[in-house]
């Protein structure tokens, strides 16, 4: 029997739209992919050179000193996995690790904003799935795990004195034991979902919506600017104010 490989991004693109992720696993026909901010990647590379610097002395970054009592881990591998039964595998690739003092180890995970996140409660769901999944990896190597992570969230802050801008970050602990009870069931329901023909699209999926909305039309049939009643030099294309970059 074929295993299955699952990671974060995949539990949570069935969780989001069970057609879609059917179409991505079944059929290799995947979402269409916009370009990623360049200024994410650099922001991201830069951090992790960061931690690799303090792996190396052996010690925890200076801005975390008093809010984590651990050490990074020693050796980061770029991928994980993990056997969760007999069919399915999960994977991932952690941004980093702590080994906490008591010898157990958490997810540390990289994310930019384009402000603070004030409450654990504003943390997008996707990210509670995307750590109980790094827990179960790191369950796989260490054994000792606990049923949290940390987000350390980097979001540019408007510095007055200097007529610039200063990146400041912000740590926060996430509580995921839900999400680890929940896994055996997602990952049930998503072999469920390979084994069957293609599922109804969720209501929400705004992928599956516009095909709906759009595969009945022929070429002419729609006149955008008629059909939304916007004048000519209003048209404009909507930017998101979210990101899970």
């Amino acid at each position: 029997m074929e295993k299955i490989f699952l990671s974060p991004s995949g539990i949570n693109l069935f969780l989001e739209c069970p057609r879609c992720f059917w179409f991505a696993t079944n059929k290799k026909i995947y979402r269409p992919r916009g370009p990623m901010p360049s200024i994410t990647i650099g922001v991201d590379t830069e951090i992790k050179k960061l931690f690799d610097y303090y792996r190396n002395i052996g010690k925890i970054p200076d801005f975390l000193e008093g809010k984590i009592s651990g050490k990074l881990i020693s050796t980061l591998p770029k991928t994980m996995y993990a056997n969760f039964n007999s069919r399915v595998i999960l994977y991932g690739h952690l941004d980093e690790a702590v080994q906490l003092n008591d010898g157990s180890y958490v997810p540390f995970d990289h994310k930019t904003k384009n402000k603070k996140v004030e409450s654990v409660q504003n943390i997008h769901p996707t990210y509670k799935i995307q750590i109980a999944v790094y827990i179960k990896l790191l369950e796989e190597k260490f054994k000792k795990i606990q049923n949290y992570g940390y987000l350390a969230y980097y979001y540019p802050v408007y510095n007055s004195e200097k007529k610039w801008l200063d990146f400041e970050n912000d740590l926060k602990k996430l509580e995921v034991k839900n999400e680890i009870d929940q896994i055996p069931l997602i990952v049930h329901n998503i072999i469920e979902c390979i084994e069957h023909p293609v599922p109804q699209p969720s209501e929400k999926c705004e992928y599956c919506n516009w095909l709906e909305s759009i595969k009945t039309q022929k070429p002419g049939d729609i006149e955008l600017k008629k059909e939304l009643n916007i004048p000519e030099t209003e048209i404009k294309i909507e930017e998101y104010k979210e990101t899970l970059f």
